[in-house]
């Protein structure tokens, strides 16, 4: 069986059938590949951005944490130093 041919209208050159459709396979398949990853590239913006807010509340969480561990700590070492003046100035037995 002879290959079927179309003629090309711009040129006139005669194109096998075969390869006009694999052509037209091949572009649809491209742009869906295309519109895929230009889809999958937006998710991925999209995730980067909400990590990147969670890591922002997760360090200001940090040191909301830190803050309070310090300032405890400044007020157990205030007690503590009074406590010590008291116990040095009135003796441990009375």
């Amino acid at each position: 069986m002879p290959e079927q041919t179309i003629i090309c209208p711009n040129c006139g050159k005669k194109i096998p059938v075969t390869e006009t459709l694999s052509h037209q396979i091949k572009e649809s398949l491209q742009k869906e590949f295309d519109e895929s990853a230009k889809e999958l590239e937006i998710a991925l913006v999209k995730r980067e951005k909400l990590l990147q807010a969670e890591a922002s509340k997760i360090e200001q969480a940090k040191q909301a944490i830190e803050t309070q561990v310090s300032e405890r700590l400044k007020a157990e070492t205030e007690k503590l130093k009074r406590e010590a003046k008291k116990e040095a100035r009135y003796g441990i037995c009375q």
